[in-house]
């Protein structure tokens, strides 16, 4: 497995983890921490995906160079 392979692989791994501290967020009583954390969990999201989109690209023009 090359490394954007495992990189992309980590991601979803992430994010997936992500989802279950989404979860957990939504039985915080406190309406103001639960707000900030849903916040954050919005901004690493939105890396991951940028991440995972570079990787994605990094992985599609290897391909194409080694043609």
């Amino acid at each position: 497995m090359n490394i954007q392979v495992e990189i992309i692989d980590k991601i979803n791994l992430v994010r997936t983890q992500l989802s279950l501290v989404s979860m957990a967020v939504q039985s915080i009583e406190d309406r103001e921490q639960s707000a900030a954390l849903d916040e954050g969990i919005c901004i690493v999201q939105a890396s991951l995906k940028e991440l995972k989109d570079l990787a994605k690209d990094a992985l599609a023009s290897e391909d194409a160079s080694s043609e």
